[in-house]
């Protein structure tokens, strides 16, 4: 007996659907607010459907706080990365402020990148515009 060989298949590989959740949670929450977005809106943008975004939260509530969470941790990376580039105790007093505005620079605003899917971006300016780490006086 002879058996038939076929091509394995190269179907493209799907990512998991809480990542797709979250990513089309954090541009809708974005543009509409979170009481301005509904979960139908955030499954089609997804891609996915109602059944995935049940299976993976309980309730809007938990995707709202998942979303939420993501954010703050990205803050603190954003924090840390600030934290570590500071070279006077001024600098590290004043990396808070600076956290908060990396994420307002033009590059992160229009790209939406969700903070799950990309690692912190490296802080270099304050909001100063002065280099990070750069003494301040």
């Amino acid at each position: 007996m002879t058996e038939k060989q076929t091509a394995p298949r190269t179907a493209p590989p799907r990512r998991p659907a809480r990542h797709a959740l979250l990513e089309a949670a954090a541009k809708r929450f974005y543009a509409f607010g979170l009481t301005g977005t509904g979960i139908d809106s955030i499954t089609a943008e997804a891609g996915v459907a109602k059944k995935s975004l049940y299976t993976n939260f309980a309730s809007k509530t938990d995707l709202v706080t998942a979303y939420l969470y993501a954010r703050h941790e990205e803050w603190l990376g954003l924090y840390r990365a600030r934290l570590e580039k500071a070279a006077h105790p001024k600098d590290r007093v004043l990396a808070v402020f600076d956290a908060y505005a990396d994420p307002w620079q033009s590059t992160w605003r229009s790209s939406l990148k969700a903070p799950w899917s990309a690692p912190a971006s490296k802080a270099t300016t304050t909001v100063s515009g002065k280099p990070a780490g750069s003494q301040r006086r």
